[in-house]
């Protein structure tokens, strides 16, 4: 959002969340972008309308439920920190598993909207 925070996915080859232990070299980092200067929505290509892009889209993918990536990202806050975060769940996590695995979730008690995340501060 707008508080000069900026995010960058780490790559698939410098490995999970557990294993940031340092910024890794060469992240390119993006802030949220909602709307272009005209004002239309900037989709976040996940297919679902209204949906608009931020510096986070890509944590999620949508084959019939909100399934978890599990990319690791690093925050750059407005006062120079680094934080690593990682979004683990959107549902509870025995649904969240059905989701990622099989891309179906029950009819009822998802636990939807309680997002799970881990996220330290780095060197």
């Amino acid at each position: 959002g707008p508080s000069c925070v900026s995010a960058a996915r780490v790559p698939d080859q410098d490995g999970a969340y557990e294993d940031i232990t340092k910024e890794p070299d060469g992240l390119t980092y993006h802030t949220d972008e909602y709307f272009t200067d005209s004002c239309m929505l900037i989709p976040d290509g996940s297919g679902l309308p209204n949906s608009p892009a931020t510096a986070l889209s890509s944590y999620w993918t949508y084959p019939g439920c909100v399934a978890m990536t599990h990319y690791p990202y690093v925050l750059k806050l407005a006062d120079g920190r680094r934080i690593k975060l990682t979004i683990d769940d959107y549902y509870s996590p025995d649904v969240q598993m059905q989701c990622d695995t099989a891309g179906t979730i029950p009819m009822s008690n998802t636990g939807s909207g309680n997002i799970q995340l881990r996220w330290a501060e780095i060197p």
